[in-house]
């Protein structure tokens, strides 16, 4: 049957879409000033949370010298990450169980206090400790700001409001090592943290009096026998080690190291025995394969992994590159990059609103994973004699693509989704699972391609300078600020170091945008099903 005959009859039969939890989905709707005021406060949460993965860029070098333990800033960010990622997936079923409301609302009561404990914190350890609880909670707010998008408003509006999701994210993602360094530098960097106390609070009491959609249906012990304890151990234990070993590897250890190789081969021996126990055992699983079988919502689950991945890697070493390469400080390097994310703001916010009238994701799909190579791929022209013109223009192209695939590749996910057993609010978990994951791994795989190809280049420069053989290349990519300090010639080797390092990491960036257009392919052809009837509360006709 041909694709738009399929369209037709999915519209004349219209299947139900449920919520999980015993309830339907079009019950959860809201309209006019409850609507806006909701959408604000998901806003305000995917913004704080996105803020918080950058705002520390600008003072990890002030943090490691208020603490003196300089060799640990690294884990300010990836005790961060690290906990997104390992437990992303398990929010959405928590959130099936016990409600999206009160779900959302331990969330950033988690990542509150977790923010609250770093601006508080007397050690290192206290710091790493309330950033790994800050991403517990942070993990859990984007993946219910999805899932409550699917909640209160019909399928066929979802681009639009997905689409200023995105741009919050974009925008926060350039935005925060400029207040970071606002702080750092005016203030203290203790208010980096601060600042999400009242942007949370506000969040948090939209939702608490503006979200109360119905209660969820079943008793408490039914309710606790819905979750998978044993899953949740074994993929959480699992993504945690190997998370570990690609922290460790990027940082102060060697890939060769006991502790990395011990961390991936537990890791993932406890990763396959959760696949085995998932699709053959558990009742109540994780990843129901009635969700991951259909093609369109694996390769749409695989496209985000792919460009969150690379974003991660531009957004994170593009300001790097900027702040060595063109010797700018964060706020500057901030600056710089605006041109990326107002092209992410504007695809995403142009891109949503078409969407929703030709209800076609496809064509967005394919049009961004080939925009986003194509930038990608001009990033490599970059180097420390680029004028600022060349650099806006380069810039703009990723964010171009990234901008039109935010929205549409969750929408398509969520649309080739089975509407039964909460399949959609499943999808949009799996979604933001793959969003974390690529984020990390992106992050982490970079830092390490960065480190080995600074090295590799600058120790075969240093055959033919006596110079570069005095310095260390690891405290020099560990303290770039050093670098400025160095003699000109000198300097301009090293900076040549960086250049070259950059370029690998942009070829990772390429490599995964690259296979986002494989995947992007295969995602689903099926349209958004079209406005469903409305009902009038007392006839119960469709008007």
């Amino acid at each position: 049957m041909a694709q738009g005959e399929n369209d037709d009859q999915e519209s004349r039969n219209p299947v139900v879409e449920s919520a999980g939890d015993g309830t339907i989905a079009s019950d959860h709707y809201l309209h006019g000033t409850k609507l806006t005021l909701c959408c604000i406060s998901l806003l305000l949460c995917m913004f704080l949370v996105a803020l918080d993965q950058t705002i520390i860029a600008a003072m990890l070098t002030e943090v490691g010298s208020h603490f003196g333990e300089f060799d640990k800033v690294s884990w300010i960010s990836s005790g961060f990450m690290l906990a997104t990622c390992a437990l992303a997936l398990n929010w959405g079923k928590i959130s099936i169980v016990f409600g999206r409301k009160y779900t959302m609302l331990a969330a950033i009561f988690i990542f509150e206090i977790g923010s609250l404990v770093c601006g508080l914190a007397s050690s290192m350890n206290m710091l790493i400790g309330g950033r790994v609880l800050a991403g517990v909670g942070g993990g859990g707010i984007q993946v219910l700001v999805f899932i409550i998008i699917t909640e209160i408003v019909p399928m066929h509006r979802r681009s639009l409001l997905q689409g200023l999701v995105g741009s919050a994210f974009g925008i926060a993602s350039v935005v925060g090592p400029l207040v970071g360094g606002a702080f750092t530098s005016n203030v203290t960097w203790r208010w980096s943290f601060y600042i999400n106390l009242p942007i949370g609070g506000v969040a948090a009491a939209l939702i608490f009096f503006l979200f109360n959609p119905p209660k969820a249906r079943g008793s408490i012990r039914e309710k606790l026998l819905m979750i998978d304890y044993i899953g949740t151990v074994l993929i959480v234990s699992g993504l945690v080690l190997v998370l570990l070993a690609l922290t460790f590897g990027s940082t102060d250890r060697p890939w060769s190291s006991a502790e990395v190789i011990v961390c991936f081969t537990l890791g993932g021996v406890l990763l396959v025995c959760f696949s085995i126990y998932n699709f053959r055992f558990s009742r109540n699983p994780l990843i129901p394969w009635e969700v991951i079988k259909v093609p369109g919502v694996l390769m749409s689950v695989l496209t985000m992994f792919f460009i969150f991945g690379s974003f991660m890697c531009v957004v994170v070493f593009l300001s790097i590159y900027i702040q060595v390469v063109l010797e700018a400080g964060p706020f500057t390097a901030g600056l710089q990059l605006l041109p990326m994310i107002i092209a992410v703001v504007l695809s995403s916010i142009i891109g949503g609103a078409t969407l929703a009238k030709t209800r076609w994701c496809k064509p967005y799909i394919i049009a961004g994973t080939l925009v986003g190579t194509l930038g990608n791929g001009l990033l490599l022209l970059l180097n420390q004699n680029s004028t600022l013109g060349q650099r806006i223009g380069i810039f703009i192209i990723p964010g171009i693509g990234s901008g039109l695939l935010f929205q549409s590749n969750t929408i398509s996910a969520q649309v080739g989704a089975p509407k039964e057993r909460g399949g959609v609010i499943i999808a949009t978990s799996l979604i933001a699972f793959s969003r974390a994951l690529g984020a990390s791994i992106g992050s982490s795989v970079g830092q390490t391609i960065l480190n080995v190809s600074f090295k590799a280049n600058f120790q075969k420069q240093a055959q033919f300078s006596a110079a570069l053989r005095l310095l260390d290349p690891s405290r020099l990519i560990g303290n770039p600020e050093e670098i400025f300090t160095l003699p000109a010639d000198v300097k301009e080797l090293v900076i040549n170091s960086f250049v070259y390092a950059f370029h690998s990491v942009v070829y990772l960036a390429l490599a995964f945008y690259a296979a986002s257009v494989i995947t992007g392919m295969f995602t689903t052809n099926k349209r958004v099903p079209p406005p469903e009837p409305i009902k009038t509360e007392k006839t119960d006709e469709t008007v």
